[in-house]
């Protein structure tokens, strides 16, 4: 993501041994620029190991880290932003412990002032097994009864009344191969 303010410098998402955050280049200077921590690595039961993209958004940059948390810069004074990191608005992706540097699988993006985050983790990537709070399901879910037993709900009843189909029209014929031609006598 290159600086609007600044002509040449670059940044990107960036993970230390101990950070995540935005490392910097002076494509001008062919320079370093530094490296911004926006959150420590490591964690339990979920590691942030690497983050998403950067996009930027009303002078601010946005990132994900492995653990779903949204990750914010200040661009004009490279400090992290208030309040961040943000809860997390993805399901965690890459973020078993000790996986530090493992691939995000997702994206960030912006429309209409907004930035979208998504996540696709891997069942063998990630310690969420849980679907998040956010996400509606649509499975019935057990209620209790008197006597403590626990069931679902009866599934809907069938629709009373049947639709038919007339069959379908069937396909025409399939034109078949032309018959040889005929040996013609040779006419010296």
């Amino acid at each position: 993501m290159l600086d609007p303010g600044r002509p040449g410098v670059l940044y990107y998402p960036a993970v230390t041994a101990a950070a995540l955050g935005v490392g910097c280049l002076d494509l001008g200077a062919r320079a370093n620029c530094g490296f911004f921590a926006l959150r420590a690595t490591g964690g339990t039961p979920s590691s942030a190991n690497s983050m998403a993209g950067l996009v930027a958004e009303d002078g601010k940059l946005y990132g994900a880290a492995s653990t779903g948390q949204v990750l914010c810069l200040e661009i004009t004074d490279r400090t992290p932003c208030a309040g961040q990191p943000y809860a997390p608005v993805v399901r965690p992706n890459h973020d078993l412990p000790g996986a530090t540097g493992s691939l995000y699988l997702g994206g960030m993006t912006t429309a209409g002032g907004k930035v979208f985050v998504s996540s696709s983790p891997q069942t063998s990537g990630s310690t969420s097994r849980q679907r998040p709070p956010w996400a509606a399901s649509t499975r019935p879910r057990p209620r209790s009864v008197p006597g403590g037993t626990r069931r679902t709900r009866p599934a809907p009843a069938p629709p009373t009344t049947r639709t038919t189909r007339s069959p379908p029209t069937p396909l025409p014929a399939r034109p078949t191969a032309c018959a040889p031609r005929p040996p013609t006598a040779d006419r010296r």
